[in-house]
């Protein structure tokens, strides 16, 4: 299931919108408010693009949240949208049977865990791929990609032992 709803299917409409917050970005670079707004725009455009089958744009997209996010590393709401996209594009790669680019979002969501390793929404977003993945192992028959995953997942929830989220993520892949 993906994060979030896409909240409009015009999509002239979301790509001005897209625009004019680029503008207020720019012209407030020093506030977060645009910012974030940006961010969480980009993510639903991004969902949209991605349940439209869209690649062009769904790319483009999560390089722009790749990019806003990177320029503003200490933000989390910005990196939260950013890890939210990522896990749909984890989905979308799934369902598309693209091995290498889900390899290639797990990584980048472990690189996110790895650089914010005090906050949980990094875990929690990685955890959704990775029970993905896990579902995808069962299926192979992979038992050394399964155990493997169980161990990063059950390592997860032992660094955030109060977010439930991730406990829950280890009980799915445990059963």
């Amino acid at each position: 299931e993906h994060f979030g709803a896409a909240k409009s299917s015009d999509t002239a409409s979301c790509e001005s919108i897209i625009a004019e917050l680029r503008d207020l970005t720019t012209a407030h670079g020093r506030e977060a408010a645009p910012r974030q707004a940006l961010a969480r725009v980009l993510f639903n455009a991004h969902l949209h693009a991605v349940n439209s089958g869209n690649a062009a744009s769904r790319n483009s997209i999560l390089v722009e949240l790749r990019v806003l996010a990177a320029a503003h590393p200490k933000e989390n709401a910005l990196n939260e949208q950013l890890a939210k996209a990522l896990v749909n594009a984890h989905i979308d790669a799934r369902r598309s049977g693209d091995a290498a680019f889900q390899e290639s979002i797990l990584a980048e969501l472990r690189g996110l865990a790895t650089a914010n390793p005090k906050e949980a929404w990094p875990g929690k977003a990685l955890a959704r791929a990775l029970v993905n993945a896990h579902l995808d192992a069962v299926k192979t028959g992979d038992a050394a990609l399964r155990e493997s995953i169980l161990a990063e997942l059950r390592g997860l929830a032992a660094r955030h032992p109060k977010e439930f989220a991730l406990q829950v993520k280890l009980a799915m892949a445990l059963v």
